[in-house]
This record gives structure tokens, sequence and C-alpha cells, in this order.
């Protein structure tokens, strides 16, 4: 490792290079979002003359896990802190403004309640003094491009609406959202230092990373801030259960009143000046219960459509062309659902997930229209969860997005032997060690197509990232990537054997996107 020094315009950052990569790690983007500056939009940070040392991630968000998930990363792996706005650089011409290299900023996932920029590869599974992360942008910088992955606020710190904080500032429930905003535009200002060509942007994410970005495609405030878009396994259409993609402000500020409720608060300025002082721990562990506040679940805080960092009404915009219009990649894995519920799960337990993922009235739509309820319940929860949560809102929004814009669509159905070993088929967030190039060395383990697949991703995202066209020189024929036609869609099927085909169970996807959002 050697220390290398870049003069970025907020100051000097130090970083280490290693085999022609440059890291620099824990970069602050904004002041520290405390005090007063807690449920408030991030505010510049103020520019520094010592050198930065950036060779370690930043403190994570406030989030609450179970230590026994697999998800949660080592205990010794992290910080927990509101002062957790961060984000991380590789690039292989630091310090060369004239390299102007395409720059892809990437958003982790983690249902806006857990996850960081810098999660372990392997959650708590994790060893060695140095973990890696399952974002490492080593490898993806080593094929010309500058790699930036963020922290931002979460749970109730990062999504919590109020009445209050909306006569405040005139936006609420957004907190992460306008964190992403101010990320991308340090990164717009500063970029040059690294290499990075502030003018060919990519912004990519997974999960809730991918939602986010579907937010930032429609919001006005990101206008200009991007050129290109990658969405993996999320949109604001998905969870019907959220009222985002219709623009309901109202339910997203009625959750946040409950939250206040269960500490005895209200919703007026004492209440928020309250708010304020209640330790960041306390509101973590209240983000972690789901929509209904009724058992613990990741899935609780959502963005909210404000009026201002989203629209009123997504749906509706996007349908009218009234969107930041970028060549755009995205799509969904073809087993989504069987990460989030255990084989042995009884009746019960799947019953409440089909609850918590899809709330009452969209479960009751999937049933009646999907023809899947003759299905044994474990399979049809898994169902649901891949079909209604996941791909139904993905292809809506594919639908929607290529009548103005070029949109390609991939399905990524390639399972590997670990993953089937523990009944899993090609899951929620399978796709990422593929593209960052963090499969496991033995190969043989993880299954003979796997590295051949992953370079055949690689080839495709980077190619997307300088180009807007997935489609690099050493794609075989048969293999290109056809722009989307909503009405006859084509998408790549990402497998053992990179083609061409159908969209998957494209009529059940449309009879229930029809039923969550109305038809085309």
């Amino acid at each position: 490792m050697e220390e290398i020094q870049v003069k970025s315009k907020s100051g000097p950052i130090v970083g280490e290079t290693y085999k022609g990569i440059s890291s620099f790690k824990g970069i602050p983007f904004a002041r520290a979002p405390i005090g007063e500056l807690r449920f408030a939009p991030p505010q510049d940070i103020a520019p520094w003359t010592a050198p930065l040392k950036a060779f370690n991630y930043g403190p994570i968000a406030h989030q609450y896990f179970d230590s026994s998930d697999f998800l949660a990363p080592p205990a010794r792996s992290y910080t927990l802190s509101e002062d957790c706005l961060s984000l991380n650089i590789w690039t292989k011409e630091a310090g060369n403004a004239e390299a102007r290299l395409p720059v892809f900023i990437f958003i982790h996932g983690g249902g806006f309640a857990i996850g960081s920029s810098g999660q372990p590869m392997f959650g708590r599974f994790s060893f060695g003094k140095k973990l890696k992360s399952l974002y490492d942008g080593s490898f993806l910088a080593g094929q010309g491009i500058v790699v930036v992955t963020c922290n931002y606020r979460l749970g109730a710190l990062g999504f919590l609406a109020s009445n209050e904080t909306l006569k405040r500032h005139g936006t609420t429930g957004n907190w992460g959202l306008l964190d992403q905003l101010k990320a991308i535009e340090w990164v717009k200002n500063n970029i040059e230092a690294f290499g990075g060509d502030p003018t060919e942007i990519t912004v990519g994410g997974e999960s809730a990373g991918s939602m986010s970005v579907s937010a930032l495609i429609v919001s006005p405030l990101a206008k200009g801030l991007f050129q290109r878009a990658i969405l993996q396994s999320g949109t604001i259409f998905s969870f019907p259960q959220v009222p985002v993609a219709r623009g309901d402000l109202t339910k997203g500020i009625k959750v946040g009143n409950i939250m206040l409720s269960l500490m005895g608060l209200e919703d007026n300025e004492e209440g928020f000046l309250a708010l304020q002082k209640v330790p960041a721990g306390t509101l973590a562990k209240l983000s972690a219960l789901n929509m209904n506040f009724t058992k613990l679940s990741p899935f609780a805080m959502f963005p909210v459509a404000d009026g201002y960092v989203i629209p009123f009404n997504p749906l509706e915009k996007m349908a009218q062309g009234e969107f930041n219009q970028v060549p755009l990649l995205l799509g969904t894995n073809g087993d989504e659902g069987s990460i989030f519920i255990p084989e042995k799960a009884d009746i019960r337990e799947l019953e409440s997930s089909e609850i918590t993922f899809l709330g009452s009235k969209a479960l009751k739509f999937f049933l009646e229209l999907s023809g899947l309820s003759g299905l044994k319940p474990y399979e049809r929860t898994r169902k649901a969860i891949a079909y209604a949560v996941f791909t139904a809102g993905t292809k809506r929004l594919a639908d929607l997005y290529s009548k103005y814009q070029n949109t390609y669509v991939y399905n990524f159905n390639y399972s590997s032997i670990p993953a089937r070993m523990l009944g899993l088929g090609p899951h929620h967030a399978a796709e990422l060690p593929f593209i960052f190039n963090t499969l496991p060395k033995l190969s043989l383990v993880w299954g003979f197509h796997a590295k051949k697949l992953s370079k055949e991703i690689q080839l495709r995202w980077v190619s997307f990232i300088k180009t807007g066209i997935p489609n690099p020189p050493e794609v075989e024929p048969r293999a290109l990537w056809p722009v989307y036609d909503a009405k006859a869609p084509r998408v790549l099927i990402l497998d053992k054997l990179v083609v061409r085909g159908k969209y998957p169970d494209e009529a059940s996807l449309n009879t229930m996107a029809d039923a969550f959002f109305g038809k085309l």
C-alpha cells in the first residue's frame, strides 16, 4: 500500500494505492445531521485545510439488526453514528483531472433501514482484519471508471415524515434521499480531482438503493445531476402497500405520527423539539417495526411524495414523460422472494410475511389475479414477494419509461451452488457479487459458470456506464441486449447462457401491475 494525496475543492484527501487502484474511504460530504440538523436537509460540509486521511469506511447510519442475522456485520467492523454522511471513491487516475473517466455512484440497499456503503461481503461471517465490502469498487475502477459508494440516513432518522418538518423545511420524510442528492452534488463538484468526469455520471442502486434512484429519476432536484441510471430489484412502484407511487403524503405522515405517539409525542413544535433529543438508538429500534407497527421488520420507513423531493404523483409524472429522461438499465432476479422467508416457516409466519411485504389489499389482488393461490403456502409466499413486490412494479416502470428513453431490462436467473444448498433460487441481491467481482475465488464451489457470467455482466454494466449502451464489442451477436419495447417486451436473461428472451411471466405481471397502478 502506498499513500496518495489529491486536492479536492473541499480540501486535501489522502488515500491508499494498491495494484494501480487508489481508494479514498470515509470522505464527509455534508455536515453531521445532529442537533438542529436532525430531521432537516443536509448542509454543505465546511472545507478543510489539513489533509484528511481517508483509509477506512466512515461510521454507519444508526440502524437496528438482529446480531444473528446473516446480513448483520461483525461488531468490530462498524461504528454507529448520526455523523454518518460519508462516501468512498475508487479510481486508477487519482490526481489526474485530465483523465475524465465516467463515474458510477452506487447507492446501497437495506429496506431504508439497514446497510452501509461498506457492507462486509459475508455479513456476520466475514473474517480477517481488512473486511472486503460487498460494494468494493476496486475491480470496476480497473475497467476505466471511477466508482463511488455513499452512506445516507436510515430508518426514522432518514425517512420520518411529519407536518411539523413540512412546515419548517417545505419538505418532509425524505432526509435520506436529500443525503443522496448531496452526495451526488459533492461528487459532481469534486470528482475531477479523482480523474472523474462530472458530466458523465451514472447513478445506480440495489433494492432500497434502486428505489432511491427511481425516486431521483422523478425528482426535480436531481435534474442534470446524472446522465444514466441503473435499477437493480426495486422501484418507487415496489411494495404496493407503500403510498409513494401515488403521492399519498397523508399516509406517510400518519406512519410518522404513529411513531411519535409511541414516544408520547405529538406532531407539533413541542413534539419536534423533544424528538430531536431522543437517543438515536431508540429511534433506530422503533424504525424496525413494520408498517402496521405490530412486529419487527426492515420495511417500515420509506420515502414519501412530499411535492418537493418527490412530486405528488410520480406515477402520473412518469406516464406523462415529466421526469429526468436518461438511458436506463433495470431488472430483477428470478426468485427474489426466497431469501426473505425460511423454507420451514409455518402458515402463520408465511401469511404474516405476505401482509408485511404486500399489505392486505395488494395481497387480495395478488391471490385473485395471479392464478397462484393454489400453490403450497411456502411457494405462494415466495412468488408473491417476487412478483407483487419487485417484478410487477419494475415492469410497469419499464413500460412507462421506455416510451421516452432507451431502456434495457434484464432478468438475473443464475442460482449458485451455495444458494441451492440453502433452498434458495436466484434470490434478492444475488447479482451483486457478480457486478462488483466479489465472488469467492473457489469457483468450483460457487459454480462452474459463475466467473464467466460475472465477467459478462461486468462488461455490460461498464459499457452502459461509459456509453449508455450495454452492448460492448466483446458480446456475442446472440446476446445483444435489445432496447425494451413495451408492445413486444424482450429482456436479457442472465444465466449460465446469456440470451435474449421474452419477459418472464409477462401476462401475470401485466395483470398485477394493472391492479396495483391502473391500466397503461
